[in-house]
């Protein structure tokens, strides 16, 4: 992933860590300025995490290919 970062000239914008808390993962969601969500391959099932970034508000951006994951995405707040 590093090398990834680099390559598209990223670095001062994105933040490498290593495991943390369920807490402090969601603190740091909350906070976070947009949500990267990777949903590759992926047409019938949606990731527990795609809930987690709904519920925060915070703008998600979502690589994904079309199936549920975009379906719910695009879905209007009620």
């Amino acid at each position: 992933m590093a090398d990834i970062i680099s390559e598209a000239g990223i670095e001062g914008c994105v933040e490498m860590r290593g495991r943390l808390s369920h807490f402090e993962t969601l603190r740091r969601l909350l906070q976070s300025d947009l949500l990267l969500l990777l949903s590759e391959k992926q047409l019938v099932e949606i990731p527990g995490k795609t809930f987690e970034y709904l519920k925060t508000g915070r703008p998600i951006l979502a690589l994904t290919y079309e199936g549920a994951v975009a379906t719910l995405l695009r879905m209007k707040p009620e």
